[in-house]
């Protein structure tokens, strides 16, 4: 099999989403301006690798690709995440426990290669490396610490095997000497990592952060005041208010207007053509229409006509 390559940049995270081979992601841009990322991918079927940058506040949802171990290693040292319940900065490798979803909230310096890894064949170079097997020194592991030098030697050999991966020409036993040499780097890597630390948090904060999400995912088209979320959540307004500006940067309020923004021009991408706009923004409780072109044009600089122009031409 031909190994799959591809170095692309995007300025719409709904094609961004749509085109990241193997993963099925979703998005929603937390802060107005325009959308911009750019990805490299290789794929073959022992591994997978982006090296992915976005510029913009998102947070992400999906799953990675399966039959595959994915790691992730941030490759701007000074960035930070929130990665599954819990904050990571530049230092740490990420693990995907076998079979979970992704959920990340990430920041404008995002900068990460992720590493899909099949898991017979990490088996196998992990028997090689005289290492324990990969499930045995990643169980129960998903945020581990490297040390300076572990993780800038794993970057260097992640950028020095890229680039030859996606930008040259390269016979089949030279793709198959760059696919080890990354394995390998993860692998010494992980067994020389310890674990992080969680620091210690308002469990009830976080748990009712939870419980107001959740919410939200199942109510999304309900008018949920800040009041009512604070109830559902278990929480005081004030708590909760904490609790989103920590996780996202923005109050509750402006989280609940970005979700309905995105949830209106997704509709506006699938919504039958003689449908009309007013209703469709009527449908997310958006009631001023001179108002709500406004804010559209101001999140997704476009109006809301031009984005079921663009659903037209795709």
């Amino acid at each position: 099999m031909t190994p799959f390559m591809i170095r692309k940049s995007f300025d719409d995270f709904d094609v961004f989403a749509e085109q990241i081979r193997g993963w099925n992601v979703d998005f929603l841009q937390l802060k107005p301006g325009p959308f911009a990322a750019e990805v490299s991918q290789y794929a073959s079927p022992r591994l997978q690798l982006m090296l992915g940058r976005s510029h913009v506040h998102l947070e992400q949802h999906g799953s990675p690709p399966a039959g595959y171990r994915t790691f992730v290693v941030p490759m701007n040292p000074e960035m930070r995440l929130h990665w599954r319940a819990t904050e990571v900065d530049g230092s740490c490798l990420l693990v995907f426990p076998s079979g979970s979803d992704l959920y990340a909230v990430s920041r404008p310096d995002f900068d990460v290669c992720t590493l899909s890894i099949q898991e017979e064949w990490l088996d196998e170079k992990a028997i090689a490396l005289e290492l324990p097997p990969s499930a045995t020194i990643l169980d129960k592991r998903e945020v581990l610490v490297l040390s300076p030098g572990t993780i800038g030697r794993l970057r260097m050999v992640i950028r020095t095997a890229c680039h030859q991966l996606i930008s040259a020409k390269l016979g089949p036993s030279e793709y198959s000497l760059l696919e080890e040499s990354i394995a390998s780097a993860i692998l010494h890597a992980v067994a020389g990592a310890s674990d992080l630390r969680p620091r210690s948090k308002q469990r009830c904060r976080e748990t009712g952060l939870q419980r107001a999400l959740a919410y939200l995912e199942e109510h999304e088209r309900e008018l949920t005041t800040v009041t009512e979320l604070a109830r559902v959540a278990g929480v005081s307004q004030r708590s909760l208010e904490y609790a989103f500006l920590d996780r996202f940067d923005l109050s509750p309020k402006r989280y609940l207007t970005t979700r309905r923004m995105f949830g209106i021009r997704r509709e506006l991408r699938i919504a039958p053509l003689e449908s009309r706009i007013q209703d469709v923004a009527l449908s997310w409780g958006f009631f001023h229409p001179g108002q709500f072109a406004v804010d559209y044009r101001k999140w997704f600089h476009e109006r809301p006509s031009e984005t079921r122009v663009l659903r037209i031409h795709e």
